[in-house]
């Protein structure tokens, strides 16, 4: 990740949870009586970032066209259905539920027919897994977008008079979808930290990066494209370097 899509992840995180605590403080859901001001200031505040998040990640993918985690094909849902199997430790234990260790003689007949009817290899995903792409970002996207657009319609209540049943309405779906949004965030941080291999992933969000040895075994398509560009570039640079040199030396010789 670069440090812009690091910054969104975070300020995004940050927002959400201010928000769904002092959510939850308004509706009653957890004890506590703190200023009142206090907690609209706070969510108010949460809703800023996650709104500064969300124009970022927007305007970064939309200059550089990226679509990345959008699924391109009907085959995301056949590697979905394998990545769960995965999970499931079905394919052994090096992608499972804290290693779960399934008998070899009840998952590798399993696993053979599961190959065989999806097609489906373990450790051939590209960048972005086919959970990410079906099951996260589009939930992720709709949540927060169904948020955002009733939240400011209970925010515009204030500066302008909108008719009572359109409040109610934008009110109640604002906290079904905190609800979902406290759902989708156990279910987004479950897999990262029960799965001791996508580890490295949860440390990307600190570091920016993953180790080469994990790009190369868990994400072989995605590696072997940046190895592709690596190697077009030293060939591009090369003749340059090689170049300049020439003009030194016959520069020096004059």
């Amino acid at each position: 990740h670069d440090r812009s899509s690091v910054a969104a992840h975070w300020l995004n995180a940050i927002g959400l949870l201010l928000g769904l605590l002092t959510g939850a403080l308004v509706l009653g859901w957890i004890d506590g009586k703190p200023p009142l001001r206090l907690v609209f200031l706070i969510h108010y505040l949460g809703a800023a970032l996650v709104l500064v998040a969300i124009f970022t990640h927007l305007t970064r993918h939309a200059m550089s066209a990226g679509t990345g985690l959008l699924p391109k094909r009907l085959g995301v849902l056949r590697d979905l259905i394998g990545e769960l199997c995965e999970y499931a430790g079905l394919f052994g234990p090096e992608g499972a539920v804290l290693r779960l260790p399934w008998p070899r003689a009840i998952r590798q007949p399993i696993a053979r027919y599961l190959r065989a009817l999806l097609g489906y290899q373990p450790d051939h995903a590209d960048k972005y897994l086919a959970t990410e792409q079906t099951l996260s970002y589009p939930l992720w996207a709709l949540l927060i977008g169904v948020i955002v657009v009733t939240g400011l319609l209970k925010v515009l209540r204030y500066l302008y008079p909108l008719p009572s049943p359109l409040v109610a309405s934008a009110t109640a779906i604002h906290d079904l979808a905190t609800i979902g949004i406290a759902v989708m965030l156990l279910v987004h941080l479950l897999p990262l930290l029960l799965v001791p291999a996508n580890w490295p992933l949860l440390l990307s969000m600190f570091r920016t990066s993953v180790p080469r040895s994990y790009a190369q075994k868990r994400h072989p398509a995605w590696y072997q494209r940046l190895e592709a560009r690596r190697r077009a570039t030293s060939t591009v640079e090369q003749p340059r370097e090689e170049s300049v040199t020439q003009a030194a030396g016959a520069r020096a010789g004059d």
